[in-house]
């Protein structure tokens, strides 16, 4: 078919049941050698006229497309499913009016490389979404992409952008927004298992990363912004490392990542996580039951109020790695399901209700040495039994008053076995025991001593002690 016979082709309708024709002579027809192209045996193409109306003409059999001339506007190879092979450059030599794709080749998931033609200046959006692509070059002249342009392309690898591009940029086949450091699009393709975010990076578009294969995503400290769904569907994202600064994100950027174990904390700034509230979700909240691990790095200093309220998979008893932990803000734990929780040394200081409503937890392993609040610390957590005081480098356990309570108040008459070490830097178990008894704790609790004294002395003491 002369390549005349078409100046312009507009839009057309694909379908899964594509042809296949002989290719004429001379003719070089989109899809490659075997000729692809088109919807089933029948196809209408909207045809813009000289006077500008639009004519509807339809080509049936063997007849071939094939233009001199191509507008790519919207749909115009949108579900050719047969569309096979590569797209070469050479398709659109001549075709100086080629200078937008939009949904042009959504759904071709045979397409598995092209080349764009110098002419292009808009990639728009949607443009090869679910498209079979391998991988792609953009050349200089593009300055514009829209929202999905490669999207849920399964088998993308990488992103490629010549070098000059006054706009965009790839890293490691990445591609970027070089001016604003926004990463644009992730090539779920891409067999890797681990991803840094790149140093500098500030944006994290809309469904970036949606699908990818990803098991460990690290997010750099200089991080903004991170917009909706950009990990969506990431099913078996399983660790996440996260940085103490503030990030802005929308609504479920996690949804669908339901391989997500575990969170580590990084420490970054003044070493010390978001305080949310009770208002606000965290950026792992829609999978926040699936977590089972929760690390917090030497330099972390706070864990952020509500940080990790609603963490139900927080099951085992080495689930919080404290790292240099300080302080615990409001509701941090709330209603999490660990079984048990060491308060150690380092922790000075915890906020209102951080271990509250821990249905299953039944230990606490509790230094003696002094701990702030702002509150009640383990209210609603009814099942919570057993105290087991640690040894500390620091004295005697501080005096409480009825401004200053100790940490278990709230559930001191759900306490039924206290456990305590007779040889601890400073003071010994006596002492303690004297203490509780002055102070009236554990007035019906039976407290267990362990010791590895070996002396009758103290074990004839231990064994007759009046408590």
């Amino acid at each position: 078919i002369p390549n005349n016979n078409i100046e312009i082709i507009n839009e057309s309708n694909g379908d899964e049941d594509d042809i296949n024709v002989d290719r004429p002579t001379g003719v070089s027809l989109m899809g490659g050698d075997d000729g692809s192209f088109g919807p089933d045996a029948k196809v209408t193409i909207p045809i813009v006229q000289d006077d500008g109306s639009i004519k509807e003409e339809v080509y049936t059999g063997d007849q071939a497309v094939f233009m001199k001339e191509i507008q790519m506007y919207k749909d115009a190879f949108n579900g050719c499913m047969s569309l096979t092979g590569a797209i070469p450059e050479a398709l659109f030599a001549n075709n100086t009016k080629v200078t937008t794709f939009a949904n042009t080749f959504k759904d071709c998931i045979s397409l598995e490389e092209i080349t764009i033609p110098s002419t292009v200046t808009s990639i728009g959006s949607y443009a090869f979404q679910s498209s079979g692509l391998t991988q792609i070059t953009i050349s200089t002249s593009v300055t514009s992409i829209g929202e999905f342009a490669f999207n849920k392309c399964g088998s993308l690898t990488k992103i490629e952008v010549v070098q000059g591009n006054p706009k965009y940029s790839d890293n490691d086949g990445v591609l970027f927004e070089t001016a604003t450091k926004t990463l644009i699009a992730y090539p779920i393709g891409n067999t890797r298992t681990s991803y840094t975010i790149p140093t500098g990076t500030k944006i994290i578009e809309k469904n970036a990363f949606e699908g990818s294969k990803l098991k460990t995503l690290i997010l750099n400290s200089e991080l903004e912004t991170i917009r909706s769904n950009a990990f969506l569907n990431s099913a078996i994202l399983s660790e996440l490392h996260y940085p103490t600064k503030e990030i802005e994100y929308d609504s479920s950027i996690m949804e669908g990542c339901v391989g997500l174990r575990t969170v580590k904390i990084i420490g970054v700034g003044e070493n010390k996580m978001t305080d949310w509230t009770s208002s606000q979700e965290q950026a792992w909240y829609e999978v926040r039951d699936k977590i089972t691990t929760i690390i917090f790095d030497d330099n972390v200093k706070h864990v952020g109020s509500y940080a990790f309220e609603g963490t139900t998979g927080l099951t085992g008893s080495t689930s919080i790695t404290w790292g240099g932990i300080t302080t615990i803000g409001l509701y941090a734990f709330s209603g999490s399901g660990i079984q048990s929780v060491e308060i150690t040394e380092s922790i000075t200081s915890i906020g209102t209700m951080a271990f509250g409503s821990c249905l299953s937890l039944t230990t606490v392993k509790h230094s003696i040495k002094e701990i702030t609040t702002t509150g009640d610390v383990f209210t609603g957590s009814t099942g919570l039994n057993r105290i087991e005081f640690t040894s500390t480098t620091e004295g005697n356990m501080p005096d409480y008053t009825e401004t200053k309570k100790p940490t278990w108040y709230s559930i001191r008459k759900q306490i039924k076995t206290c456990l305590l070490d007779l040889n601890m830097p400073n003071v010994n178990g006596f002492d303690v025991m004297d203490y509780f008894k002055e102070k009236g704790f554990f007035v019906r609790t039976p407290v267990a001593i362990i010791s590895g004294a070996e002396d009758e002395v103290s074990l004839d003491k231990a064994k007759a002690y009046p408590i």
